[in-house]
């Protein structure tokens, strides 16, 4: 199964914001001191890497996808894989919902195919009340998460 690595860096305020929050990173994940050289000047950050094997977290036999009131169900990654390909070629795959079922809850979701990753509301509000810029922060109307411990069964 592949494994990204990813990362980003943040300032030593958002580092300790995370670090004294109730915020769950569900992730492997490690903080390495950086130096940033900005108009000149080194700035103190970090580096906030995160390692993913995002297949292995989704229960695919649970995902759901709806596009023209067609739902889909997938055995397995390669099944959902392959319709995401056919939508993404149609340019069409923005006018599909998708419904990941995860394992594990995590504050931040990592969509690698989709190309960005989802944080929850309580990851959002650490972000915009703070200040903390740098982010894009917008909402994703095409996809949603779900968490396995929280559905009721």
């Amino acid at each position: 199964m592949p494994i990204g690595i990813n990362g980003f860096l943040i300032s030593p305020k958002f580092k300790e914001l995370i670090d004294n929050s109730d915020v769950i990173l569900g992730l492997d994940h490690h903080f390495y001191p950086a130096l940033l050289r900005y108009q000149g000047e080194l700035k103190e950050y970090y580096l906030f890497q995160y390692c993913y094997d995002h297949r292995s977290e989704v229960i695919w036999e649970d995902v759901r996808m709806t596009k023209d009131s067609e739902l889909y169900h997938f055995n397995n990654d390669d099944d959902f894989f392959d319709m995401f390909i056919k939508l993404n070629k149609e340019r069409s795959l923005r006018e599909s919902h998708t419904t990941f079922v995860l394992k594990n809850y995590s504050d931040i979701v990592l969509l690698p195919a989709f190309g960005y990753m989802m944080i929850s509301e309580k990851f959002r509000n650490l972000i915009i009340d703070n200040q903390i810029s740098g982010f894009n922060v917008s909402k994703v109307d095409h996809v949603s998460i779900e968490f396995d411990q929280f559905r009721v069964k």
